[in-house]
């Protein structure tokens, strides 16, 4: 499923699930599929956003286990970093704070 995140105040974009559940809860929400950051709180959401992103920064890089049976000299795309993921979110909220406007998402 898909999570569509919208602002007046910027381009509306869309997230896998799994991953807009990910990034909600390091804001300080529930994780619900639906939902919006109101403008009182929207400095906080920033602030839990970037801490956590900061947090999964540091962490060692986990590297997928070898298969020994594998001759295959294709290599796999590094999986994508979740700050990366995270940053349209981000800018989407920091944007809405200095226009005193809102965040929302629902399933799309």
């Amino acid at each position: 499923m898909l999570i569509k995140f919208e602002s007046k105040d910027g381009a509306n974009f869309v997230m896998l699930q799994d991953t807009a559940t990910a990034l909600l809860r390091m804001m300080g929400t529930n994780g619900a599929t639906e939902g919006a950051v109101s403008e009182e709180q929207l400095s906080i959401a920033i602030e839990k956003l970037q801490s956590a992103l900061a947090l999964e920064q540091k962490k060692p890089e986990q590297q997928p286990a070898e298969d020994e049976n594998d001759d295959d000299e294709e290599e796999e795309e590094a999986p994508v970093a979740i700050s990366a993921r995270a940053q349209p979110l981000l800018e989407m909220l920091q944007q809405a704070k200095v226009q005193n406007s809102f965040v929302m998402w629902r399933p799309e």
